[in-house]
């Protein structure tokens, strides 16, 4: 809920399902917990088919591993076809349109 919270504080738009959003806040891990909810999944569905999530939660913590042990180098090997651009700073990062 706040990570939502903030992204309307800054105005977030996106205008249909699968639209490009201006700001996109998730929480990929937390632990080693597992949820699927309404509103939470943890960890972050699809995360390893997805570059732009895995490239920084690999700059920040190249030790985690995601659910039923996968390691992140291979799973960001795979995506490596997924074009990524770093912006604004150390963590943060875009995913640009194909």
């Amino acid at each position: 809920r706040r990570l939502l919270q903030v992204e309307r504080a800054l105005a977030r738009e996106r205008p249909r399902p699968q639209a490009p959003r201006t700001l996109d806040l998730a929480l990929l891990l937390y632990g080693d917990a597992v949820r699927s909810g309404m509103n939470l999944w943890l960890p972050h569905p699809r995360i390893e088919r997805r570059r732009f999530g895995l490239e920084p939660l690999r700059e920040i913590r190249p030790e985690a591993e995601l659910a039923g042990g996968i390691r992140l180098a291979p799973s960001v090997a795979a995506v490596g076809d997924q074009r990524v651009k770093r912006v604004a700073g150390r963590c943060w990062w875009w995913r640009n349109e194909r």
